[in-house]
């Protein structure tokens, strides 16, 4: 072999040993930003999954919020909010023929335009002890009818001004 040959063959060894690391530098650098991308493209995947699942969710609350509102502004025109209703407490504690009892409980029905919401309804029918002397028969007489005790709300629409 000659002597160019051999200062061109230990040329490209030298180039080689020095080229060689360099070159596996720059692979393993590059792998490392390789990996690091990718991972970065894996979170904002992610986040752009959890964007728009939110976005979906925000379009049925707002969805959700458009039913109730047309809800609430339906119930308002029907009188239904609380400013619509007069109300009246009522408390009854006494004793009354079948008769009456009959007629006060049908009164206590609903309809459109008003409503009674009972709170207490006791009917007790009274004891039968004989009386000890004619002064307390006497009073006894009217003690034959049961007696009514009867507490709720009466809500009574309010007529609406035309």
């Amino acid at each position: 072999m000659s002597r160019g040959r051999r200062v061109a063959v230990l040329a490209a060894g030298a180039a080689m040993a020095v080229a060689l690391p360099v070159t596996m530098h720059l692979a393993v650098d590059g792998y490392g930003r390789y990996a690091f991308e990718q991972q970065r493209l894996a979170a904002l995947d992610r986040y752009a999954r959890v964007a728009e699942a939110n976005r979906l969710a925000m379009a049925r609350y707002r969805d959700f919020l458009r039913q109730a509102e047309a809800l609430v502004s339906q119930a308002r025109q029907a009188g239904s909010d609380p400013e619509s209703w007069d109300r009246y407490e009522v408390s009854l504690q006494r004793q009354l023929p079948f008769s009456e009892l009959d007629a006060l409980l049908a009164q206590a029905d609903h309809g459109p335009d008003y409503y009674f919401k009972p709170a207490t309804l006791d009917v007790r029918l009274p004891a039968k002890d004989s009386p000890s002397t004619p002064a307390a028969a006497a009073d006894a007489a009217g003690a034959d009818n049961p007696a009514l005790i009867l507490r709720g709300t009466f809500l009574v629409r309010r007529q609406q001004s035309r």
